[in-house]
């Protein structure tokens, strides 16, 4: 009688794989599924927040014009200086225009001051005070007020008490002066004036400036 035989057992080989081990570098990071127009909403209305209207950077404004170098009153701004960086503006302007020795700019002097020169000016102004220095700054504020090219006793008033350059104590009023170059008090719109000062006697120059269009 024939022996039966079992047959042989399969071997079969259980491997334990090692569990992978992530990139420590690497990291996920779920973002909701938005549509296009929604992101790109959302970016803009994020870059608004950090970074100030009208800046611009140094490559955006022309530093060096035909008539001056604005170097160093973009030094002077970029450190804080307030009153030098005024008594630059005041000093380069004076130069452009040609009237170094009368000290002060008329109105034909305003109306014909190149457009490039003051905007250069302006921009420094508002970029390295976050918006809250410079000829437009101050336009926005007249203009706000009413004002136009037609000097008006009342609206100017309004003006220079808004951005501090008087205040009034009863019957006495106080044209301000360097105790306001302090960065932290200063009202908006309050510089530069340095360049100014030769001409608040004369309102009616002022108001020419506050309505140029090119700021």
């Amino acid at each position: 009688m024939p022996r039966k035989v079992n047959p042989p057992i399969p071997q079969v080989s259980i491997s334990n794989p090692q569990p992978k081990i992530q990139n420590q570098q690497s990291i996920y990071i779920a973002t909701p599924v938005v549509s296009s127009k929604q992101s790109s909403q959302g970016i803009l209305k994020w870059l608004e927040g950090i970074i100030p209207k009208n800046s611009k950077s140094d490559d955006e404004i022309r530093l060096i014009t035909a008539k001056m170098d604005y170097t160093q009153l973009r030094d002077l701004l970029t450190a804080g200086n307030w009153k030098q960086a005024d008594e630059e503006t005041r000093r380069v302007m004076l130069a452009v225009a040609r009237r170094e020795k009368e000290g002060w700019l008329n109105g034909e002097d305003i109306d014909h001051f190149p457009c490039e020169d003051l905007r250069t000016i302006d921009q420094l102004w508002v970029k390295y005070s976050n918006g809250r220095f410079g000829f437009s700054v101050q336009k926005g504020i007249y203009q706000s007020l009413g004002g136009t090219r037609e000097y008006d006793t009342k609206i100017w008033e309004a003006f220079a008490d808004a951005v501090g350059w008087r205040l009034v104590f009863g019957e006495e009023e106080w044209w301000s002066g360097d105790i306001f170059y302090d960065y932290r008090i200063t009202p908006k719109g309050h510089l530069p004036v340095g360049g100014l000062w030769g001409w608040l006697a004369r309102h009616p120059v002022l108001c020419l400036l506050l309505s140029r269009r090119d700021l």
